[in-house]
């Protein structure tokens, strides 16, 4: 069973099917490589020429002025980028175990179960990205990383003022406050230590800056849950054979959510890299220190590794996608995504069995371009 993919843009198909590196301007004005073609994309996640830490990270090119792309750039300090970031997957390979995640599993469904109950009591209609998308992925993202429960509104104005890309100022004052409190919550959890990933991070020996700026990381990484949850889910109601596919066959999910992970932006889900040494693929050069973006949403459209890949196809099989990337960059926490998507789907389609939109799917297709995210503005829905 199959259906078309929402939110699809002529000018991006275009470029995809003329040559896979474009020159471009970044929205911050900088010069940089666009890479969207899937095997050329692939094979620069394997290649040690790129990295994602700048030796200059303060003039370095810019896909968006934000602090988080700063943080990431200026990660491995005058060190080695794939130590540094060997070394911080090292520290979190233990929480993210299957033997973890499955453990992990009833919290999971907890936290989307009650955020659903909230969801109901306040009825309809409601932004399906404000109203549980956003706050399952944060919650979820709190409980294992260590935050307080009674600091989770806390937080998330942190996390969620440092994303605006309108006010620079504003964003760069929320971020040292999130790393103001995050240091100071390392220096709690010495104190009185759990079995969370901070917790952890200061039993190895990481000092409290640098395990703040880890968890500023994850706590970003997590959150991306939230669109997934809310784009994944405009799929599913804007086509009730593909819903009722899931809803009869639940064992059909996990292969849905791979195509939905696939499917779930027509470009834009762009990751800033940096070549660490010249370059060269295709008939391009990348010069040492220039900015290279990969588009991982539109190289899995690419006709090249997928048939009909415009179409959102519950049976593909196989289904080598890199929304999570791929190599030393492979997100860790992967097995934890699409975990919260099959609790987050299950919930949503069997408690809300007549959840629908209340705009039609057209109008859903202008991104939040403000704020630093690969979601739709809203969602909204009704039962």
């Amino acid at each position: 069973m199959s259906s078309p993919v929402l939110g699809r843009n002529s000018a991006l198909e275009a470029m995809l099917d003329e040559k896979p590196v474009w020159r471009v301007k970044t929205p911050a004005g900088d010069e940089a490589w666009l890479v969207i073609g899937y095997p050329e994309i692939r094979e620069l996640l394997l290649d040690r020429r790129l990295g994602r830490t700048h030796s200059d990270p303060d003039n370095a090119a810019q896909y968006v002025r934000a602090p988080i792309f700063h943080w990431i750039r200026s990660f491995a300090g005058k060190g080695d980028d794939y130590e540094a970031h060997a070394r911080f997957r090292l520290l979190l390979a233990p929480y993210f175990t299957n033997r973890r995640m499955k453990g992990f599993r009833e919290r999971v469904r907890s936290i989307v179960n009650s955020t659903l109950d909230g969801v109901l009591a306040s009825g309809p209609p409601v932004d399906l990205l404000v109203a549980f998308g956003y706050p399952v992925a944060a919650q979820v993202t709190y409980e294992l990383l260590g935050v307080p429960e009674s600091e989770w509104e806390t937080v998330t104005g942190l996390v969620y003022g440092m994303s605006d890309l309108d006010d620079q100022h504003g964003a760069t004052a929320n971020a040292q406050r999130l790393l103001g409190y995050l240091e100071d919550l390392a220096a709690r959890k010495r104190v009185s230590p759990d079995g969370d990933v901070l917790s952890g991070m200061c039993a190895a020996g990481v000092s409290d800056a640098e395990a703040a700026m880890m968890m500023g990381v994850l706590l970003f990484a997590g959150n991306s849950v939230g669109p997934h949850i809310g784009n994944g889910m405009v799929r599913l109601l804007a086509d009730a054979e593909l819903r009722q596919r899931v809803l009869d066959s639940p064992d059909v999910l996990p292969n849905a959510i791979e195509e939905l992970l696939r499917t779930a932006n027509f470009g834009g889900s762009v990751q800033p890299h940096y070549a660490l040494e010249d370059i060269e693929i295709g008939d391009v050069t990348m010069r040492r220190g220039e900015l290279v973006m990969l588009d991982f949403g539109l190289a899995n459209f690419d006709r090249r590794a997928f048939d009909d890949p415009a179409r959102v196809d519950f049976d593909r099989a196989p289904n080598p996608h890199i929304t999570f990337a791929r190599g030393a960059w492979h997100c860790i926490g992967a097995p934890l995504a699409r975990m919260e998507l099959q609790e987050a789907f299950s919930a949503l389609l069997t408690q809300l069995p007549n959840l629908r939109l209340t705009v039609s799917v057209q109008e859903l297709n202008n991104a939040n371009s403000n704020r630093l995210s690969s979601s739709l503005a809203a969602v909204p829905v009704t039962w």
